[in-house]
């Protein structure tokens, strides 16, 4: 198994895409501008997911330490 998570996000503004950018190495595997494309990282062991900000857990799993929602100015 490829243990990977591809989410293409067709219509979201490039503003809102920069988001993505942040967390490369934090949760993203991989970010694709052009594309509009995000990889993660995703088995077993994965308890959650950071998606533009919002963190996504698994159900029955520790919550994290979450950080407040990014913002862009």
């Amino acid at each position: 198994m490829r243990h990977r998570l591809v989410i293409t996000l067709a219509q979201a503004p490039d503003a809102k895409l920069d988001i993505f950018k942040m967390y490369v190495g934090d949760g993203v595997e991989s970010f694709d501008r052009a594309q509009k494309r995000v990889t993660y990282h995703f088995d077993e062991e994965t308890a959650t997911l950071n998606i533009g900000g919002w963190t996504y857990s698994k159900v029955n799993t520790v919550k994290p330490n979450i950080a407040p929602e990014p913002t862009l100015h």
